[in-house]
């Protein structure tokens, strides 16, 4: 889970570096002294500045729960201790779930921890 984070984070900050350009070059282009109206190439670079930075807004999110979530399975794990003298498991087992929640106009996460 820790790496499913970081990566997720990776993500976040590839995502968010391509729609500070994005907006860069907008900049650039309406910083002229006689401005123009929208072509649709500057339409579309909005669109993808805008799609990037959403991306990189739930990416950074998820990422972050999640590793949090897979620091904490790996914290609360306990030790790696053998089975009992008759092969079975130990009597008690600590659980971390997480569940992302992404949906229109809904970012989130919810985490479970079961002792």
């Amino acid at each position: 889970m820790v790496g499913v984070g970081v990566a997720s984070i990776a993500v976040a900050i590839i995502e968010g570096i391509r729609a500070k350009n994005r907006g860069d070059e907008l900049t650039q282009m309406s910083n002229q002294t006689n401005p123009m109206p929208w072509t649709s190439a500057q339409e579309s670079i909005q669109s993808e500045g805008k799609t990037a930075n959403i991306v990189a807004i739930v990416c950074g999110i998820a990422g972050t729960a999640v590793g949090v979530g897979g620091a904490i399975v790996l914290i609360t794990n306990g030790s790696s201790e053998p089975a009992n003298d008759n092969g079975a498991p130990p009597a008690t087992t600590n659980t971390v779930s997480f569940a992302p929640w992404v949906g229109p106009g809904l970012v989130g996460g919810g985490m479970g921890l079961r002792f």
